[in-house]
C-alpha cells in the first residue's frame, strides 16, 4: 500500500513537472469572454513597443530587450493585475541584410527543411524575456508583407526586399526550381497560398511550409504567453486562414488559440482583398479564439480626416460587438499594432 502511495505521489510530481511552462497559459475568461485571462485575472492588453506593434527578432542590431522593458515598465506604472502588455511578433521578415529561420548556405541560397540555429536561439531569448516581463506575445506564422510584394505583385520594393528575396521564391533555396514554383507573385491569393489541397494542391512546397509551422510550434507550444495569428495584413483566402487554424490546432491542442487579421475587404492601393476572409467572417468561425481587426481600424479605411476617422472606427467595434452577441460568438478582439487612428483593446 505504502508502495503504491509513493509511486502515485512521484507520478503527480512527474506530470506538473512536465507542464510547469504551461500552468499560467493565457486563456478566455469564461464570465466575460470578451477579454483574456492570464494568471488567474481578466486582463486588457495593452501595447506596442514601437512602430506599428512590430517586434521582428530577424533585426540582428535590434534591442529588443529594450523594448520589452520600456513597455513593462509602463504596465508596471499601471499596477494593476488586469493589465497585461502585448506585441506582435513576426518571426521572419525578407530583407537581404535579415535573420530568417531557414539555414542559409554560403551561396547565398536558404535550404528550407533545415533552420538557422541563430533565429531558433533569437526566438527563444525573446520569448523568455517576454514571458519574465507579463508580457503577451501575439505570434505570426506568415507575413503578407513579403508574399504579394515583388516581381509581379502589389508593387515591387526592389531587389533587396518583399517577395524578391523571400527564401521560398524558387531563385533564393535549393530545394525547387521554377517548374515546380513561380518565380513572380501576385496581389491577391498569390502563388504562396495556393499550394494547399483546395488550391493548387502543390505537395512538395506546403510540405515545406508545414515544415515550418511544425518548427515554430515546436519552440513555442510550452510558453503560456503566445497567441497565435496566422498572418500579418492577409491577402489570402479564406480557404488558406482556415486551412492553417485546423493545422495548428491539430498540433498545439486545446488551451491554444488561434486567430489572423485580414486586410479586410478595400482597395487601398496595395492590392485587393478577398471578400470573404474578413472580421465577420472569423468571429462567426469557431476555429478563431480572437480576431486581429487592426487592418480594420486605420485611418485609411475612412477617409483622411483623423478625427472622424476615430468616430468611425468606434462604431465599426461597435459593430463587431453588436454581431457577436447576436450571433453567440463572443471572442476577444484585439489590435496588435498601431495606426494614427487606433489603440490597443484586448
Amino acid at each position: 500500500m505504502l508502495k503504491i502511495l509513493i509511486l502515485t505521489i512521484l507520478f503527480f510530481c512527474l506530470v506538473n513537472e512536465g507542464n510547469t511552462k504551461t500552468v499560467d497559459q493565457i486563456n478566455i475568461f469564461k464570465d466575460n469572454p470578451h477579454y483574456f485571462e492570464y494568471k488567474g485575472s481578466p486582463v486588457f492588453l495593452i501595447g506596442a513597443t514601437h512602430k506599428d506593434g512590430w517586434t521582428p527578432i530577424s533585426i540582428k542590431d535590434r534591442d529588443y530587450k529594450r523594448d520589452l522593458d520600456r513597455l513593462a515598465e509602463i504596465i508596471q506604472e499601471i499596477d494593476s493585475p488586469h493589465v497585461c502588455g502585448l506585441v506582435r511578433v513576426t518571426p521572419y521578415f525578407p530583407d537581404f541584410n535579415w535573420l530568417q529561420p531557414w539555414k542559409k548556405l554560403e551561396n547565398g541560397k536558404y535550404k528550407l527543411d533545415e533552420f538557422d540555429l541563430e533565429w531558433i536561439n533569437s526566438l527563444k531569448d525573446f520569448l523568455d524575456y517576454a514571458q519574465s516581463k507579463y508580457i503577451i506575445v501575439s505570434l505570426e506564422l506568415w507575413e503578407d508583407w513579403s508574399i504579394t510584394r515583388g516581381p509581379g505583385g502589389v508593387y515591387n520594393p526592389g531587389n533587396d526586399a518583399g517577395w524578391s528575396v523571400h527564401p521560398f521564391r524558387p531563385e533564393n533555396n535549393v530545394n525547387y526550381g521554377v517548374n515546380l514554383f513561380p518565380s513572380i507573385t501576385n496581389g491577391k491569393d498569390a502563388p504562396f497560398y495556393r499550394t494547399i489541397p483546395s488550391k493548387n494542391d502543390n505537395k512538395p512546397v506546403l510540405k515545406l511550409q508545414m515544415l515550418y509551422a511544425d518548427k515554430l510550434i515546436e519552440l513555442t507550444k510550452d510558453y503560456g504567453n503566445i497567441i497565435y495569428n496566422l498572418s500579418n495584413e492577409s491577402r489570402a483566402s479564406l480557404e488558406w486562414s482556415q486551412f492553417w487554424a485546423d493545422y495548428m490546432i491539430s498540433k498545439l491542442g486545446e488551451g491554444k488559440f488561434i486567430g489572423d487579421m485580414p486586410s479586410t475587404n478595400r482597395k487601398d492601393g496595395q492590392g485587393e482583398m478577398d471578400p470573404a476572409l474578413n472580421p465577420i467572417s472569423l468571429l462567426k468561425d469557431s476555429r478563431y479564439g480572437f480576431v486581429d481587426i487592426s487592418q480594420a481600424m486605420r485611418q485609411s479605411e475612412f477617409g483622411n480626416d483623423a478625427n472622424i476617422a476615430s468616430i468611425l472606427s468606434g462604431k465599426r467595434i461597435h459593430e463587431y460587438y453588436e454581431y457577436m452577441y447576436k450571433n453567440d460568438c463572443v471572442k476577444p478582439l484585439i489590435v496588435s499594432k498601431i495606426y494614427e487612428n487606433t489603440y490597443p483593446i484586448g
